[in-house]
């Protein structure tokens, strides 16, 4: 990950995948210890979301820039951490990782969603728009997506498979020097984005590894979701020269704002 050749992001590949990253569910009589927890894609599904994948980029004659194999690569790094919140909605974080490059997520994505139960399953809405339906039982997930009617399904993954998540337990040194791009990556900005008129500021916060590259990247506001992809991008394909405490270089905590206009 330090050379900036990261693997293919499951967010570029197709329209459906971006409503794939709101999956989660709550099933009737499911309690929150059953729910809770972490997701990933079952080998099926992996190969229902690549095909798709394949079959949209032809149909819009856009050949793209990954391989078959390397979008189903980029899919099985993918996590989901599902939390029912006091309000009752559902908590949604997407995380993307690859222990062969880095112990440490690449980026976290947070969905908060509205679900209800119906039946003897569960639907899941953003507002007004209802996104998936399914059920859950003996650690297996099954959505159905309203849009194209397509059921994929998810297992659970024990707490020993999980990559590092520093997610407040990092206390950053007092440094002597603070980080410094090296190589800050300009973020592509499709010109059909600017010719919708979609601009502002996308507030990142990231990691900076002993190494230089990147890792755990947040949105902390972005105005629109297209734009917090490509921000990502940016930051993934940056590197930088590290913190240093008492000499040595260290894990750094970085906030910085990337501008489309």
């Amino acid at each position: 990950m330090c050379d900036g050749n990261h693997k293919p992001m499951p967010y570029r590949f197709s329209s459906i995948c971006c409503y794939i990253f709101l999956l989660t569910t709550l099933g009737v009589r499911l309690n929150a210890d059953e729910l809770e927890g972490f997701w990933r894609f079952s080998e099926q599904a992996i190969e229902q979301i690549t095909n798709h994948t394949l079959e949209s980029r032809k149909a819009e004659k856009n050949s793209g820039d990954s391989s078959a194999s390397e979008i189903s690569d980029a899919y099985r790094n993918h996590l989901r951490k599902i939390a029912i919140l006091d309000d009752g909605r559902i908590h949604l974080q997407l995380i993307q990782y690859d222990w062969d490059d880095d112990p440490y997520p690449e980026y976290y994505r947070d969905f908060y969603l509205d679900y209800r139960t119906t039946g003897e399953g569960f639907s899941i809405s953003n507002g007004d728009k209802k996104i998936f339906s399914g059920s859950i039982g003996s650690g297996i997930m099954s959505l159905k997506d309203f849009a194209t009617g397509t059921v994929l399904k998810m297992n659970r993954v024990s707490s020993n498979k999980l990559p590092v998540i520093t997610e407040g337990n990092f206390d950053q040194p007092k440094l002597d020097r603070q980080p410094k791009p090296r190589k800050l990556a300009d973020p592509e900005y499709p010109a059909k984005l600017q010719i919708q008129g979609l601009s502002g500021v996308v507030r990142l916060s990231f990691y900076v590894n002993t190494d230089g590259s990147t890792s755990e990247i947040r949105v902390l506001s972005s105005p629109y979701l297209d734009l917090d992809k490509l921000a990502i991008e940016a930051i993934l394909d940056s590197t930088f020269h590290p913190g240093k405490a008492e000499g040595k270089n260290v894990r750094t905590h970085v906030k910085l704002p990337i501008t489309f206009h």
